[in-house]
């Protein structure tokens, strides 16, 4: 399982960076995927109230741990299908 930051920096460029890879053999429930979230935005001194947006597969395990872990309302969680990305609209 990874997490990765995009972001604009300081020149206005947009970055990316792995924050978080890690070996997950245990049952990926979104209690299990929103502490994987939080440790990793902690380990880089990040808040929940940092997070923007989350992009993920519309799996319900991701946009449950999407809601849970960043408390990001139901709009703001991106979702990714085979076809482009879209954002979540409604709730």
């Amino acid at each position: 399982m990874s997490l990765t930051a995009h972001f604009i920096g300081s020149d206005w460029q947009l970055r990316t960076a792995c924050l978080k890879t890690e070996y997950h053999p245990e049952s990926h429930t979104s209690s299990n995927i929103a502490a994987f979230i939080v440790d990793g935005l902690h380990e880089y001194g990040l808040r929940k109230g940092e997070v923007v947006a989350i992009t993920t597969d519309s799996a319900a395990n991701m946009v449950a741990a999407a809601r849970e872990s960043c408390r990001l309302s139901y709009e703001y969680v991106y979702l990714r299908d085979t076809i482009g990305e879209f954002m979540l609209a409604g709730a």
